[in-house]
């Protein structure tokens, strides 16, 4: 085998080796963004351009082109490679930018201009197919505020004659918010009817429109004072909401909306009950209702489930279980006061006529037939606290459990409690609980309420309490130390007796019982029910 010939003049072999065979670009960072309303551009672009060449891939000159957007760019310092290839970071900045449209970029390659003497001054260059990098609207700065609509009376017919009292809140499987609550007309010198009603809200809570009074569900009786209270609303294992109260005949539970078959809306379940009211479900759909009477806490089990999707609901007396039987005098609370996690047990959180205690039962399984023993949330200090009452629980997406509850000091005064736990079961009195400040009580503090929810990217937790003849909130984010200053919810008249609860979309919808401002004969107070929402918008 002889080598060719050589032809005179002719390159030689190192004449192909100045420019890459080939190129490549990597984005490494795009913040090329356009403001429609400023019609300004804004952002810059880091790119990486690989060389590849057989000899000295690191002798070459990247230049970066947009006409028009970018001034050209180049650099010949290497940032990277090997033998076979270097690599070459290319920056641009001060776009000019007049539209959304996506920005073509030209990249190239020059080589070097010796060619061992043969062309001399004429550097080769290696082109790659242009390409596009898009731009992103600019988003304004996000300014995130807590707007309180004004407060509004839940209207129906009969509202400027009658009492509404005892207002509960909730949100059902259909995104729609209701309001339960009962108003009572008196009959006669002795004898007054008991009505539950409700009302649902659409649009989250902004406006709320009355139900057809359900005449044909009611509680009479002969005394005066025995009005229905303790008003609860939980879900059922169909999503629709069901409400549960104390009545002078019984503790009851109905569906909402109500039926037109007494025997499917509402079932009485035993003896009459100092305090009855609270409710949940199992995962299966059974119910579980809850009431004290001497010290003992029984929960009631419906003997066969809601019939998922009908809403029905049958008529049963349900099988007693007495899940708290002490000395004490226990007592579950006028708040909302059990929550289930998502291991489907059950929890429901109770305190101590007289005494500093918070405690918890839960349940063993998910059936809800067996639970145990009270464990501690909250001792309390013995030179500090003599008592603590009417706790409310909240638990949240994450499994995590939030109380609050009014705490007595010994020298008088009541504080407003705050406690968390990731799992229930750690609760460590220095660093779990947040004394949320001294509050004026008039007779004893109940309705303390706790809720927890997601809106914008954030978790916030509001409370709210009824306090010397007004209704009081106060709210955070979850990572925050600090609580917001008391906010006064009711605006016109005295108020007691408040709930709250998500509006399943951006903020809280408050309910309470309040007077409505008219004159009556013989100068009694009539009560309404009132809502107000606050949420937060962009601003």
């Amino acid at each position: 085998t002889t080598h060719p010939v050589q032809v005179p003049d002719s390159f030689p072999p190192g004449a192909n080796r100045e420019e890459p065979y080939y190129i490549s670009v990597t984005v490494l960072e795009n913040s090329l963004e356009y403001d429609i309303s400023a019609g300004m551009g804004s952002g810059e672009l880091q790119l990486l351009v690989g060389c590849y060449d057989w000899f000295d891939a690191d002798q070459n000159t990247v230049r970066v082109e947009s006409p028009g957007v970018f001034d050209p760019v180049t650099t010949d310092i290497p940032v990277g490679g090997d033998e076979h290839y270097s690599t070459y970071q290319v920056d641009l900045a001060n776009p000019t930018l007049t539209s959304l449209d996506s920005v073509t970029l030209w990249v190239s390659a020059e080589a070097g201009m010796d060619y061992e003497g043969f062309l001399p001054g004429r550097p080769t260059s290696i082109y790659m197919p242009p390409f596009d990098v898009d731009v992103e609207e600019a988003q304004q700065g996000q300014n995130i505020v807590l707007v309180w609509h004004p407060e509004e009376p839940i209207d129906h017919p009969d509202r400027t004659e009658n009492n509404d009292i005892e207002p509960a809140l909730i949100v059902n499987g259909d995104g729609e918010v209701i309001c339960s609550y009962f108003w009572w007309e008196q009959n006669s010198e002795t004898h007054i009817w008991n009505h539950p009603i409700y009302a649902r809200s659409f649009d989250y809570g902004h406006t709320f429109q009355p139900s057809e009074l359900p005449q044909w569900v009611y509680h009479g009786t002969d005394q005066i004072e025995d009005q229905c209270w303790n008003s609860k609303l939980t879900l059922g294992s169909d999503g629709h909401a069901f409400h549960s109260y104390w009545a002078p005949c019984g503790h009851t539970l109905q569906a909402v909306p109500l039926l037109p078959v007494l025997d499917e809306t509402c079932s009485h379940t035993g003896p009459i009950m100092e305090n009855a009211g609270e409710m949940l479900y199992t995962i299966d759909g059974y119910p579980m209702m809850f009431g004290d009477q001497g010290g003992t806490i029984v929960m009631r089990r419906g003997d066969f489930p809601n019939q998922a999707g009908t809403m029905t609901w049958p008529t049963y007396d349900g099988t007693p279980y007495v899940i708290v039987a002490e000395a004490l005098l226990n007592y579950i609370s006028v708040s909302r006061c059990t929550g289930k996690t998502s291991d489907g047990r059950c929890h429901l959180v109770f305190w101590h006529s007289g005494l500093p205690y918070i405690r918890m039962v839960s349940t063993i399984g998910t059936d809800g037939t067996t639970w145990t023993a009270p464990t501690s949330v909250f001792d309390g200090l013995a030179e500090v606290w003599v008592g603590g009452r009417d706790p409310g629980l909240w638990i949240d997406d994450d499994d995590g459990f939030h109380v609050v509850w009014a705490g007595e000091y010994w020298w008088g005064e009541h504080a407003l409690m705050y406690g968390y736990s990731a799992d229930g079961t750690d609760w460590n009195e220095g660093t779990s609980f947040s004394n949320l400040g001294v509050v004026p009580v008039e007779d004893g503090m109940n309705d303390t309420q706790v809720v927890v929810f997601d809106a914008f990217d954030d978790t916030w937790l509001f409370v709210c309490y009824e306090s010397g003849g007004n209704v009081y909130s106060m709210y955070k984010k979850f990572e925050d130390e600090e609580w917001s200053e008391p906010i006064q919810v009711n605006e016109q008249y005295p108020a007691r007796v408040p709930d709250l609860y998500p509006n399943g979309d951006t903020g809280v919808v408050f309910a309470y019982e309040a007077d409505d401002g008219l004159v009556h004969p013989d100068d009694e107070k009539q009560t309404d029910i009132f809502f107000k929402l606050a949420e937060f918008v962009i601003q």
